[in-house]
């Protein structure tokens, strides 16, 4: 029997950190209880799938209440430079404070000392807005919305590409030193997606403003086919999906029912499931993901930790670890990808009625 245990001088043995030590080489010594060794064995092997495959197209979900805290310009927007997410599902809320933090809402963890609470707005248990800095960011938002490119029904990942690149304008007219994620995806050419448009202070704009005019309509149905086929283009001999979960929801739903609605749209052919499929945040396995997929990840990690502390290591690890990727740039290509799918679903529907011939 092979000793690995405590003082057996396994590869898992404790060992004490040293001075200068990189983020890598403390994960990989330290983290060894329950835990924080899933997180490192979630890191390990996605990292690993991204030297190995570089193709690989890695899906990001957020769930997890992030990006008012500043994650998506820590963690999330490096990863997205460095070529490791290649499209993302967030939900409406943690859109929209990555938005009024573009657009100039000012966070604090508190008021500032000598300030009447009066003029600053709770956003969360702990996270503060400038009342003065919400009106303006609402009021710019609002603006952006009744433009001329918006009058017209789309799914989400059009929409927040466009969003984007206003947003991208203004923070450069406002001086803001690091971009929103929306903006930093919208220059990279990452698709974004909510699979809950309503679910958010950003639906309920879109929803009165219809009230007094405003033709923009977001088309779900969109999404799912958009899904679909940057999907179907993984099933390529030289290329493979992942998916990243941070946290439990409808967005994370959204990206592990993709792989069925593939199947489905290429009439029970086709499946694509996930290679790896990580939930950092998430229970491992939740009763209300199953049959979600027409097949199961060929690796499924379920690591339950505070993701505030987890995110910023295993965005380190990741960034440390695998070398920067060229970007797919999936957003510009959705249509491209839709006829790919079009295509592929009329020749499996032709195939259909000739299997059962010897």
């Amino acid at each position: 029997m092979s000793g690995q245990g405590h003082g057996s001088g396994g590869p898992d043995s404790p060992r004490p950190l040293e001075v200068g030590m990189s983020v890598t080489q403390c994960v990989e010594r330290a983290f060894l209880a329950p835990s924080a060794a899933r997180l490192r064995q979630a890191a390990r092997a996605l990292a690993a799938e991204l030297v190995s495959a570089p193709a690989t197209l890695v899906g990001l979900s957020v769930d997890a209440p992030l990006l008012a805290d500043g994650a998506g310009i820590v963690s999330l927007s490096p990863l997205l430079r460095a070529g490791h997410v290649d499209w993302i599902a967030v939900t409406g809320a943690n859109l929209h404070f990555d938005i009024l933090r573009s657009l100039g809402g000012a966070f604090r963890a508190a008021p500032p000392a000598g300030e009447s609470a009066a003029d600053w707005v709770r956003c969360g248990e702990e996270l503060w807005v400038a009342a003065s800095g919400l009106r303006a960011s609402e009021q710019a938002l609002r603006e952006i919305l009744a433009l001329p490119d918006f009058q017209r029904a789309m799914g989400t990942a059009e929409f927040h590409g466009l969003l984007g690149a206003q947003l991208h304008l203004r923070e450069k007219t406002l001086g803001v030193e690091h971009a929103s994620l929306l903006s930093t995806a919208q220059e990279l050419g990452v698709p974004v997606y909510n699979p809950a448009p309503a679910d958010g202070p950003l639906g309920a704009w879109i929803a009165e403003l219809a009230l007094v005019g405003n033709r923009l309509v977001i088309d779900s149905s969109v999404d799912l086919n958009e899904g679909a086929a940057i999907l179907n283009t993984a099933a390529k001999p030289d290329s493979g999906a992942a998916v990243c979960s941070l946290g439990h929801g409808p967005a994370a739903r959204f990206m592990r029912l993709l792989p069925g609605h593939l199947s489905a749209a290429l009439a029970g052919g086709g499946n694509s499931p996930y290679r790896l499929a990580l939930r950092i945040g998430c229970p491992e396995r939740p009763d209300c993901d199953r049959d979600l997929q027409a097949a199961p990840p060929a690796a499924d990690i379920g690591v339950p930790v505070d993701l505030s502390l987890a995110l910023p290591l295993f965005a380190a690890y990741l960034l440390d670890r695998v070398p920067p990727r060229p970007l797919k740039r999936l957003a510009p290509r959705r249509d491209e990808l839709l006829d790919r799918l079009r295509q592929d679903r009329l020749q499996a529907t032709l195939k259909r009625p000739f299997e059962h011939l010897p």
